[in-house]
């Protein structure tokens, strides 16, 4: 815990999960293993894995589910390698998250190496350049 008064007020004193945030991921992974929580200014991050697989999840300050961002690493799914290898020829793929939003929202999100910019793909294939 954080006890004196050094900007890291969003440090929690115990390491349990609000009761709505715990909720939400017993509903939706079940076996869910918690690896990190942290309370941001205004969103909680929690860090899970699930079947060997790295999630992160987003809560607004009301414990709403905001988004969840799924490590693929370089397992792409056809449309993603598609999309990267036509409009980014010779170009490797560092990272890619899979990414849903509570707005219903699927899209990937993907790191080029030596890229200044992420890649944002979506289900048709789609590409567009974002902010990292």
């Amino acid at each position: 815990a954080d006890a004196d008064d050094d900007r890291n007020e969003g440090m929690l004193p115990t390491t349990s999960l609000p009761n709505e945030i715990q909720n939400f991921i017993d509903e939706r992974y079940p076996n869910a293993r918690i690896a990190d929580f942290d309370k941001e200014r205004n969103y909680y991050e929690v860090d899970i894995i699930v079947n060997s697989q790295s999630k992160e999840i987003i809560f607004d300050s009301a414990y709403s589910w905001v988004l969840t961002s799924t490590d693929l690493g370089r397992n792409l799914p056809a449309v993603v390698s598609d999309a990267i290898n036509k409009n980014y020829p010779g170009k490797r793929i560092d990272d890619c998250d899979e990414v849903e939003t509570a707005q219903g929202e699927h899209y990937y999100l993907v790191d080029l190496d030596n890229y200044e910019m992420d890649i944002r793909v979506d289900e048709n294939g789609q590409t567009s350049e974002v902010r990292d």
